[in-house]
């Protein structure tokens, strides 16, 4: 089985956890950009691959922040509504999950930013997670795709 957790910005990732038997393989990316500007077709071609296997997706369900620009609150809208529309178009189930829900999961709730990039880590020692704050995006979807595993298959 293989799941799906994305964070939805422009600073967002893709974490894809292939879970088959006791192998767990996470491949992660940073949202593709073009410029300042998404990349819809990349950020459609790193899921394309995954329609013939049983998935699963995590989409994190945002909304604008009181205090948000407005160009920033549409940026980040329309970042969710591209990747809600190729997980549509792939036929990829997906749940919207807050990411006040997911977080509770890892005991996040209230932590600095950087706490999902140790949770994370201890997760899945072998796997590489940046740690920078920018880099938190990585990690946030990959505890994403853990969470649908979990919502899917019990902890």
């Amino acid at each position: 089985m293989i799941y799906i957790g994305i964070d939805p910005g422009k600073t967002g990732a893709v974490a894809i956890l292939n879970a088959y038997h006791d192998t767990q393989l996470i491949d992660a990316y940073k949202c593709p950009m073009l410029g300042k500007a998404y990349d819809e077709k990349r950020m459609a071609t790193l899921l394309r691959p995954l329609t013939d296997e049983p998935r699963f997706a995590i989409l994190e369900k945002v909304h604008s922040m009181p205090k948000q620009g407005a160009v920033s609150g549409f940026n980040f809208g329309l970042g969710f509504g591209i990747w809600r529309g190729i997980l549509s178009a792939l036929e990829i189930p997906y749940e919207l999950i807050t990411p006040q829900k997911w977080k509770k999961e890892f005991s996040l709730i209230g932590k600095e930013k950087r706490a999902s990039t140790d949770v994370a880590q201890r997760l899945y020692p072998k796997f590489h997670f940046p740690t920078t704050l920018a880099g938190t995006g990585i990690s946030d979807a990959v505890l994403m795709a853990e969470y649908g595993k979990r919502l899917k298959h019990g902890s």
